[in-house]
């Protein structure tokens, strides 16, 4: 964790450095040269607004604007004729001004002026020993130069000033910037440093494991995800210890009987073919039995792994719930319990794999006659609507609460009050990827003390 507080910390000092050095840049490289143009847009303004009225003709008015640009903005304004001939200079009216006379409009500078109609260029003030801005321009239709003139401030010392001023500002930066990255270093590794050491706390299998961050930035999302993850995985790791102790069960109780039967058939003394009979069949009932939960296991291992394949044919439900109840009627006259088939009149084939949905219903209708007891009643009913067929199996038994529908469909899940917790728990969660997989509506009604109606709609 140390390693995040070290590269956050050299990040932001790299940052500082980074903007310190753009700024050393800037001054040494690009501020002299902005400074000068600003300077001589600034004054190119002022002499031609100077210009603009010299040219009206109003000289009372023209000597106060150049006295109160002298003043305001230490400009010096000079007009000239063509011949070198001088007719007004600011500064020769007050005793100050900072032009350089008529030699200022001699040689090259005076050349261009004709050529171009302006021109600037910095020259040195002897008598004031310092650099100076002028420009000049010939006024259109005339004779007369009309050009100004500025004093460059020593823009060295000023740059000095500010460098020196910018490396004590880079050092105060860098060291707040060591100071804000061990703050934000402590406030982000906390976080990573819980998930981390809940992590491992999993991985341990403590799953019991929570992370307290109660933020409501990501790392609060992120722990919020992990507490979701964990409970889920908690959730996950008891159903799978009650589906070993159910498969357990479910797998020493006809073993048992399994060997007790054959025990007795194997001591049966003379010909007593009915006892025998009768000890084979329980022997096979108990098989089927275990064929049905190791049935399960396969099935939900195929679901889970993606290997579950439909084929699909052209079949007709109603022969699928007949079939059904002929399977069951038998268990039902057993058990003491009525069991009614009703169908709809007109039939309907529809593509759907047989033998899926006969293990849907073979739950569905195995759920009902387990929870129905001696005296109920399970229906098989088949209506039509519209193109399709809603197949429902429907009984009068024990219900289920309310708080338990919405979880009957996961794997492992059984009702907590169901007295005769038989089975797997895997059989209405393989009966949903089914239903899934063909892209059929499911659903459960029930009550509890009322009963229950499991349905699907084929189309």
């Amino acid at each position: 964790m140390h390693k995040i507080q070290t590269k956050l910390m050299l990040g932001m000092v790299f940052i500082i450095l980074i903007t310190t050095a753009c700024l050393w840049i800037y001054q040494v490289v690009f501020l002299e040269d902005n400074y000068m143009k600003s300077q001589e847009i600034s004054l190119k303004e002022s002499v031609n607004d100077a210009g603009e009225i010299f040219e009206t003709k109003k000289a009372d008015e023209f000597q106060q604007y150049a006295e109160d640009l002298y003043y305001s903005d230490n400009v010096t304004i000079e007009v000239s004729r063509l011949n070198g001939e001088w007719l007004y200079t600011t500064g020769n009216i007050m005793g100050r001004g900072h032009m350089m006379g008529q030699r200022s409009l001699r040689g090259d500078f005076y050349n261009r002026i004709i050529a171009e109609g302006e021109a600037v260029m910095t020259s040195v003030n002897s008598r004031l020993n310092m650099d100076i801005l002028v420009y000049a321009y010939a006024l259109p239709d005339s004779n007369v130069i009309l050009s100004g003139s500025i004093p460059l401030e020593p823009i060295n010392e000023t740059i000095g000033i500010l460098q020196k001023q910018l490396f004590y500002l880079t050092v105060v930066l860098v060291v707040l910037a060591m100071l804000i990255s061990a703050f934000f270093a402590k406030y982000f590794i906390r976080p990573i440093s819980l998930l981390n050491r809940s992590v491992k706390r999993i991985a341990e299998g403590d799953l019991e494991t929570r992370v307290n961050i109660h933020s409501k930035d990501e790392f609060g999302m992120l722990a919020d995800n992990f507490n979701h993850m964990a409970q889920s995985l908690s959730k996950v790791d008891r159903l799978r210890k009650d589906l070993v102790a159910n498969v357990s069960h479910e797998l020493r109780t006809p073993l048992g009987i399994i060997k007790g039967y054959a025990e007795l058939t194997r001591d049966i003394q003379g010909e007593l073919p009915q006892r025998r009979t009768s000890n084979m069949n329980l022997i096979i009932e108990e098989v089927d039995r275990l064929s049905e939960v190791v049935d399960d296991i396969l099935d939900f291992s195929q679901i889970q792994s993606g290997y579950m394949n439909l084929n699909k044919v052209s079949m007709s439900p109603s022969a699928r719930l007949m079939n059904a109840f002929d399977k069951y009627s038998l268990m039902a006259r057993e058990k003491g319990v009525e069991l009614l088939l009703e169908l709809y009149d007109e039939d309907v084939e529809i593509q759907a794999d047989i033998q899926r949905i006969d293990q849907v219903l073979h739950n569905f209708i195995g759920n009902a006659m387990h929870h129905t007891e001696q005296g109920g009643t399970v229906i098989i009913r088949g209506e039509r609507q519209n193109s399709g067929v809603i197949i429902s199996i429907i009984d009068d038994g024990v219900g289920i609460p309310g708080e338990a529908l919405d979880h009957i469909w996961e794997r492992y899940y059984k009702v907590v009050n169901d007295g005769n917790r038989r089975g797997t728990g895997l059989g209405l969660s393989i009966a949903k990827h089914i239903l899934d997989a063909h892209g059929y509506k499911y659903g459960v009604e029930s009550e509890v003390g009322v009963g229950s109606r499991f349905y699907f709609e084929m189309k």
